[in-house]
Formats: C-alpha cells, sequence, structure tokens
C-alpha cells in the first residue's frame, strides 16, 4: 500500500534573530524541540533553519540571558521572521508566544529587551494545530 501525503515531510521550521542597535551583542539560546540550535553572543542577524518531524508537536524558546541594564539598557533581540512550512508565525500569530521576564512585561512581541524566554508551543502536531488557530476545524487523527 502507498501512502499519498498532502503535506510535506519534515517540516521547516525557519527563524530569523538580529541583535538591536547597540554595541552589547546580546547573550541567547534558541532551543527547537528541546534541542539547542544556538547558545552564544548574537553578533549578526542570523537565520536557523531546522526540520521536525511532520506529526511531532513543536515547541521553540529564545532566551535572552546576562543583560546588564545599567550597561546596556539598549541591548536585546528581535524575531524578525519565524515560519513554519512557509506559514508566518512573526508577525500574524505572536499573540500566541508568551515572553516571561524579569521585568514582568507580558504584551505579544517580537522585540526581547529584557533577561527571559519568549516561546511558542505547538501542543499537536503543526498542521492539526495551524487548522486550530485559523478556524479551519480539526483535522482528523490517523
Amino acid at each position: 500500500m502507498i501512502d499519498y501525503y498532502d503535506t510535506p515531510e519534515p517540516i521547516k521550521v525557519c527563524i530569523t534573530l538580529r541583535p538591536c542597535e547597540d554595541e552589547t551583542k546580546p547573550k541567547c539560546v534558541l532551543t527547537i524541540n528541546n534541542v539547542i540550535q544556538f547558545d552564544n553572543k548574537l553578533e549578526e542577524s542570523k537565520t536557523f533553519v531546522k526540520y521536525v518531524n511532520l506529526l511531532d508537536p513543536i515547541s521553540i524558546d529564545i532566551k535572552l540571558h546576562s543583560k546588564s541594564y545599567n550597561a546596556s539598557p539598549e541591548s536585546g533581540l528581535f524575531i524578525d521572521m519565524l515560519d513554519i512550512d512557509d506559514f508566518k508565525i512573526v508577525h500574524q500569530w505572536t499573540h500566541l508566544a508568551t515572553y516571561i521576564n524579569d521585568k514582568n512585561y507580558n504584551e505579544p512581541t517580537t522585540h526581547l529587551g529584557f533577561n527571559g524566554v519568549w516561546s511558542i508551543t505547538m501542543d499537536k502536531p503543526f498542521y492539526q494545530w495551524q487548522h486550530v488557530v485559523t478556524d479551519q476545524g480539526w483535522l482528523l487523527q490517523p
């Protein structure tokens, strides 16, 4: 028996991070599905690509840390792009992310200016999650 899929496997997760225009470069950690993709100072705009299994849930965490507010109040980073299989999460679905930080700023944002973690979690396979958030109904599960 041959299985035919309407969606490609695996799923492409693409994210671009950019440091703020400040002489102090932010220290950050990018994690996709509990696997560290980057853990260093972000010197320049950088795009990360990760492929995940079609049926895996997706979680993305971006942690900004070690920021000294006295030394560099303007430092931080921007999430310029987050696409999953060409479905734009940033800026259309940014409100579904959380940003837990040391200044208790909790508005939807793609600017990480405080020490903390920005995260978005798809608690089910991506296309099932997408159909729910776009009000297309449920996809049947195998």
